[in-house]
């Protein structure tokens, strides 16, 4: 006797107004779908907030690109799927995956943090140093 699956796809907690869904009848594809799940779990426990809770923000509000919320998801979420290397993040910063699990707004135009986005704009000397380093 064979087992038939007939399930098409699976709803997951929407994104601001963007519906999260998983289908499998192809188009854009990832091997870490399985982080849609734990998102699911944080959703329901918010352990992730709490967390982020716990420290203070010293960095002048009217420059913050990501909120410490948003930085201990990308941290432990790149964990949990396997990427224990913060060198890791500089390819997971423009994942479009990750960026739904952090809760980016607009995961397909808003970068996760990284290396290339810790130094201000237009600092780079061109020569891999910043202004101000020896």
């Amino acid at each position: 006797m064979t087992t038939e699956c007939t399930q098409v796809g699976f709803e997951f907690q929407p994104l601001k107004q963007r519906e999260i869904r998983a289908q499998f009848d192809g188009g854009s594809m990832t091997s870490d779908g399985g982080g849609l799940l734990l998102r699911e779990v944080e959703k329901r426990i918010g352990l992730l907030r709490q967390f982020a809770d716990c420290f203070t923000d010293y960095r002048n509000p009217d420059l913050i690109e990501h909120t410490v919320e948003e930085l201990v998801a990308q941290r432990v979420y790149g964990l949990a799927l396997g990427y224990e290397d913060l060198n890791d993040h500089e390819e997971l910063r423009n994942d479009p995956l990750l960026a739904v699990m952090v809760e980016k707004a607009d995961p397909r135009r808003e970068a996760l943090a990284g290396k290339k986005h810790s130094k201000p704009a237009g600092t780079d000397r061109g020569d891999g140093q910043s202004e101000g380093t020896l």
